[in-house]
């Protein structure tokens, strides 16, 4: 969870982006050992219902604004990220 943010992010955002990344950790561990178990009695079996559409949301967020790494370097995946004018799903792989 930490040595691929700090490969990513160029030194000055590098702690602002592991704080934000520990702080979400930390928030979605306190919902769930808090929040779950009063939803799940509250509304039982439905409360899957939640989880599915969390999901969906989670997978167009990924698909609509994270960039492709697959098949780059470390290095090359930084200077991506660097990319001020990038637009995550029209990068390209790199073929070999």
């Amino acid at each position: 969870m930490v040595a691929y943010p700090c490969e990513l992010w160029s030194f000055n955002l590098r702690s602002r982006g592991l704080t934000i990344t520990w702080v979400t950790a930390v928030l979605a561990s306190i919902f769930n050992v808090l929040v779950n178990p009063i939803a799940l009695d509250a509304i039982a079996w439905k409360y899957y219902f939640v989880f599915l559409v969390v999901i969906a949301v989670y997978g167009v967020t990924v698909f609509f604004t994270y960039p492709e790494t697959a098949g780059l370097t470390l290095e090359e995946a930084s200077s991506l990220m660097d990319d001020p004018g990038l637009v995550p799903w029209k990068t390209t792989r790199r073929q070999d």
